[in-house]
């Protein structure tokens, strides 16, 4: 006489729960490190719209000091203003005045440093 059996065994829940949660592990990881991954290009972000404006303020303030401040209680920014070196290769008409303007902006994300740095050379205006 034989006996039917219905159903799983022990062993065979087992296994299926050690499959789920180790696929769920990984899934919650993707997630976690997606997420911050959006958080950290979230400050680079802020971090290059700050750089940006900082150099537009720069092209208008005509007192050529350099500067630097805090944005946003997490943001520190650096302005400095040099005469550029320019290569043999960059032809610069005569009379035009060009000063380069470096903008370096630091911060922490996660207890990591992360630093942005922008160069751009502007003309100066001279009355």
């Amino acid at each position: 006489m034989s006996r039917v059996q219905w159903g799983f065994s022990l062993l065979e829940v087992l296994v299926a729960f050690a499959i789920t949660s180790l696929t769920l592990g990984v899934l919650f990881q993707i997630f976690g490190k997606g997420a911050a991954a959006l958080s950290l290009g979230r400050e680079y972000t802020q971090a290059i719209a700050l750089a940006e404006s900082q150099i537009a303020s720069a092209a208008v303030d005509d007192s050529g000091t350099s500067s630097s401040g805090r944005f946003a209680d997490k943001f520190d920014w650096t302005v400095a203003l040099t005469d550029p070196t320019l290569s043999a290769e960059l032809s610069v008409s005569p009379g035009l005045n060009l000063r380069q303007v470096q903008v370096e902006v630091r911060w922490l994300h996660r207890d990591q440093p992360r630093t942005l740095q922008l160069v751009t050379l502007q003309p100066i205006t001279t009355p």
